[in-house]
């Protein structure tokens, strides 16, 4: 619930834009996940050690399908259904950097997100 409001959230905040933001980099790790996204915000986000065993990294690294992520755009990535508890931690990661953005009161303020 929280990640479709925040999803929905950003959506409204970005308008198009958030389409033509890409995926520059990704890279998980045992304890942590990190993006930088084509409008230079990153951001990190704790990997539970059982998601990314149990996923076997299947979406990010395994065979023809190695880089996928690198270059998809935020909003496909946002929109898509979860497909295992990595996926969930790739969404979370890219919209903690897509928020970064707003995290500034001047930012905060104009988007009409600060009392």
């Amino acid at each position: 619930m929280v990640i479709k409001e925040t999803t929905d959230l950003l959506e409204s905040l970005y308008g198009d834009t958030l389409k033509r933001i890409t995926i520059g980099r990704i890279v998980v790790g045992v304890h942590c996940t990190g993006v930088k996204l084509s409008n230079g915000c990153g951001w990190t986000s704790y990997t539970p050690a059982t998601d990314l065993y149990s996923s076997r990294c299947s979406i990010l690294n395994k065979g023809r399908n190695r880089g996928a992520l690198k270059g998809a755009t935020v909003h496909d990535i946002l929109m898509s259904p979860p497909v295992s508890p990595l996926t969930t931690v790739v969404r979370i990661v890219i919209m903690n950097a897509l928020s970064a953005f707003f995290m500034s009161e001047k930012k905060c303020a104009t988007a009409g997100l600060c009392g």
